[in-house]
């Protein structure tokens, strides 16, 4: 096998990795710069400043045929915690999770470039805890207690910081860190009225067609993940020339908001009762697969609805009771540790437990590893280049590529065709496939992710963790199969399947 037919196999593989290349999400939250008088006083407005808050109702439409772009209604009212600029050129809606990743990179990144726009940028925090965040609705409700006592921000940036620290009791001493009246806070916290805020949130959220976090609003125009300082300030910059222009047109400053947002159609009202409706994330769906595995402070993990995927990769018997699917990449460290904890559960469960594959790479050069197992799936060596892709050191370089040909056996010319195939059923279709899908239930985070028989876990499970879950998801299964008469083993998770958690919207998953 020539080194020259390898190149050629690795430069398309540069090739279509960087036309699936992802944003660049480097940095994470840390300590923000000490606040200066003036932000703190910009974030204490007065009832005069809340009261000329103007929404798109308020104002006709004089204006609007000097609107450019699609615009969304993202409201915000005067008990929305917020930042920066009273009366401001831009607005910036967020909706975020504190247990979020991705949220906390941007979070810093929208902190900082507000910053440099003192005058001319608001920033709005709102709140999407998502369901698969154990201790992310908590940490929502422990953000607007403290935000009861003028004190959102301190609690966020405290919470961004120790986001592996989110649990009721470390919750608590932060608001003691704080210097929080407690005794009130705990009370806010746990009072309805947040909670139901909390709720409406997320039913708001879902209405502006939220799936994932973070998402943000600049000025009513919809973007999502963590993107990098510079797009951010280009956006920014962008939508200050189109509020200028609309103050020189006659727009009042005040109303700019109102006026940017005024053509968009109006949403429908969140539901009175969201604890009612079945695809508010963090509310448990009440299922034959309604789950028991509780984590946390009245939070529960449900069956999501996460399908195999066509074609994808997967060990184990069909008819297994139990079905594992997990989101990986190959170059992740949690991702290869967690390895030897798989095996063991496979080794003890050969006929009850099967495993999917799905990739989730973050990185061109990510992507790269996952186009190799896909091809070599292509002609049945998937597992093989998965074992050895996940023992790779270094990078793939041309002499590793040959030597792993070289060990799979694999049909070079096949392999490098499909190297290079954009069609359905191609590595390059189902990776994009595969980071939609994950994007609708769990949004932007790093591998691996977990769904046993559809419930969550996270970062490093010990064998314990997944034990007890198929232990649990096993003897529902069989329930499952007696109570609806199932009798084809075979096709039991697809009949489990519709009876969880986000199946409608499993049915319209498209690929970039």
């Amino acid at each position: 096998m020539s080194r020259s037919v390898w190149s050629t196999a690795l430069v398309s593989l540069l090739h279509f990795g960087l036309a699936f290349g992802l944003v660049s999400t480097s940095g994470c939250i840390g300590k923000r710069r000490p606040q200066a008088e003036d932000e703190t006083t910009q974030r204490k407005q007065d009832s005069s400043e809340l009261a000329r808050l103007i929404q798109p109702d308020d104002v006709d439409g004089s204006f609007d045929d000097q609107i450019e772009g699609d615009r969304i209604r993202a409201l915000y009212d005067e008990r929305d915690p917020s930042e920066g600029a009273a009366l401001p050129l831009v607005t910036i809606v967020e909706y975020s999770d504190f247990e979020c990743p991705f949220c906390s990179r941007l979070a810093n990144t929208l902190h900082n470039v507000a910053r440099e726009y003192p005058k001319d940028v608001k920033l709005v925090f709102k709140q999407f805890p998502l369901p698969m965040h154990r201790n992310a609705e908590p940490a929502a409700r422990a953000s607007l207690a403290a935000h009861a006592q003028g004190k959102f921000w301190d609690m966020h940036n405290e919470m961004f910081f120790n986001q592996k620290k989110l649990g009721g009791d470390q919750l608590e001493g932060y608001a003691v860190k704080l210097g929080l009246d407690i005794d009130k806070w705990k009370a806010d916290f746990a009072s309805p009225a947040i909670r139901d805020h909390v709720a409406e949130e997320l039913a708001t959220g879902r209405a502006l067609e939220i799936t994932s976090t973070p998402t943000f609003f600049i000025n009513g125009k919809f973007f999502k993940g963590a993107q990098p300082p510079e797009q951010v300030k280009a956006l920014i910059d962008a939508e200050i020339l189109a509020a200028q222009k609309l103050l020189k047109a006659g727009v009042k400053r005040e109303e700019l908001y109102a006026r940017f947002l005024h053509k968009a159609p109006a949403l429908a009202a969140p539901d009175a009762a969201p604890e009612a409706k079945a695809d508010i994330p963090g509310l448990a769906k009440p299922a034959e697969a309604d789950p028991d595995h509780k984590y946390g402070e009245a939070s529960r993990v449900p069956n999501y609805a996460v399908p195999v995927g066509a074609g994808t990769p997967i060990k184990g018997p069909a008819d297994a009771l139990v079905t594992i699917v997990e989101f990986g990449a190959f170059d992740c460290e949690t991702c290869r540790k967690v390895q030897p904890t798989l095996q063991k559960l496979m080794a003890k469960y050969p006929k009850d437990v099967r495993l999917v594959f799905r990739q989730l790479p973050e990185g061109n050069p990510a992507r790269r590893l996952a186009q190799v197992a896909l091809a070599a799936h292509k002609q049945g060596k998937f597992w093989e280049a998965h074992d050895k892709l996940m023992a790779l050191e270094g990078e793939l370089t041309v002499e590793v590529a040959n030597t792993l040909a070289a060990e799979l056996k694999v049909d070079l010319e096949k392999f490098q065709n499909d190297l290079r195939d954009r069609a359905e059923g191609g590595p390059m279709r189902m990776i994009a496939q595969d980071i939609a899908t994950i994007d609708v239930f769990r949004g932007e985070a790093p591998a691996p992710l977990f769904f046993v028989n559809g419930r969550y876990l996270d970062e490093l499970p010990s064998l314990a963790d997944f034990d007890k879950l198929v232990v649990e998801e096993k003897a529902k299964a069989e329930q499952f199969m007696k109570t609806k008469g199932v009798a084809d083993k075979a096709s039991l998770y697809e009949a489990m399947l519709k009876t969880w958690r986000g199946y409608d919207r499993t049915q319209n998953i498209v690929a970039p």
